[in-house]
């Protein structure tokens, strides 16, 4: 079976020593996934659950770069302003096709914020889903448009919407100044 999919690493290091993985849980502020140590060159991150190894992080000189499995680690900050702009998170996974005796099934996720100095936020989604193969081919896609006010404080970002939900994520922004602005909302990084 072939699939591609993105997959972010993002990693809350607190300053008692704890971290967190699990952005993307409503209790990512408390939950622990383990204890760090840092040096001059590296981070050496110790999981809870002993039956997952520990990990290493090393970084460059000036610790704001560093390598984990080959995947470039940038420190971010959690802020109490979002910088304003818009951000767009696109995955894509497939599995089956030629070759595989299976159907072929692809699936594409795109999901996009605009904020705005003003406190207001637009957030639109699509998505879409693609069967093919064995006498079978069709699919079904989906959008929508939301919007509504935020508040952030301490990387906890709250979105207010006009139909009266709210939600609670995490947040994270590369404040290094660069071309390529992201930021993290709940685990996954957005551009």
């Amino acid at each position: 079976v072939m699939q591609m999919e993105r997959i972010d690493y993002t990693i809350l290091f607190r300053k008692d020593g704890t971290f967190c993985e699990d952005l993307h849980e409503k209790n990512w502020q408390t939950k622990v996934n383990g204890r760090y140590k840092e040096s001059n060159s590296q981070l050496i991150m110790e999981y809870a659950d002993k039956t997952i190894e520990n990990d290493t992080i090393f970084f460059e000189s000036d610790k704001l770069i560093g390598d984990f499995y080959g995947t470039q680690v940038i420190r971010m900050e959690p802020p109490n302003k979002v910088p304003s702009g818009y951000y767009a998170f696109s995955s894509a996974s497939s599995s089956g096709g030629m070759g595989t005796g299976m159907a072929y099934v692809g699936t594409q996720r795109h999901e996009g914020f605009n904020f705005y100095d003003d406190g207001t936020f637009n957030k639109s989604t699509s998505g879409a889903v693609f069967v093919s193969g064995n006498n079978v081919a069709g699919g079904t896609s989906s959008d929508n448009a939301e919007k509504g006010l935020y508040t952030i404080k301490n990387g906890l970002l709250t979105l207010s919407y006009e139909n009266g939900k709210v939600e609670k994520s995490s947040f994270f922004y590369d404040s290094s100044e660069t071309d390529d602005f992201m930021v993290v909302i709940d685990g996954n990084i957005f551009f």
